[in-house]
């Protein structure tokens, strides 16, 4: 998954989940100057150019390597000075699971104003996303009645229920009141 901001036109990030055709190859095989022809990111899975009317803020709801495109996003409109709030709520396994802790805390660290990370840890602590996190999170910084939602995570439906994708998304829709316009997920 891409997970660069587009600020530095010199390079790219990506997070690659090993094993993997294209992930094993980077890791294993590739080489400094190693030229690699890129496509995309296509779809609609990302912030438009400029902030949109009327929403105060971005609610990004994230389970595992689903948080390497939203790093990218986040990134890129902090840095661009828009206005609108960030909230990051990702689901991991663990903590050692997490991918970008460092990043997280720096970024909230250099832009507390403006975004602000919530983690849950569904295998150690058995959190996993809900309303409520999502409403404790919100609380006092996000408002989720002008606010779009950007959702990324498993697609695969789980022995213990629905995939991540599934809930978050009857959740935003079943019982936080996001219309289909305002959620983009990938």
């Amino acid at each position: 998954s891409l997970s660069s901001d587009a600020l530095d036109p010199a390079s790219i990030e990506i997070a690659a989940k090993v094993p993997g055709m294209v992930a094993t190859h980077f890791v294993r095989n590739a080489r400094p100057g190693e030229k690699v022809r890129i496509a995309g990111p296509g779809g609609k899975y990302g912030l438009p150019e400029a902030p949109p009317p009327g929403i105060t803020g971005f609610l990004h709801l994230c389970a595992g390597s689903g948080v390497a495109p939203n790093r990218g996003m986040i990134r890129n409109a902090v840095a661009r000075g828009w206005q609108q709030r960030h909230l990051l709520i990702v689901q991991d396994r663990t903590m050692e699971d997490a991918l970008f802790r460092a990043d997280w805390r720096d970024l909230v660290a250099s832009h507390s104003a403006t975004f602000r990370v919530r983690h849950l840890y569904s295998r150690t602590d058995g959190h996993r996303i809900s309303s409520d996190a999502i409403l404790r999170g919100a609380e006092g910084f996000l408002n989720l009645k002008e606010s779009w939602a950007f959702v990324c995570g498993p697609s695969q439906s789980r022995p213990e229920g629905p995939s991540f994708m599934t809930r978050a998304q009857n959740i935003l829709e079943g019982e936080l009141g996001f219309t289909a316009d305002r959620i983009r997920a990938e």
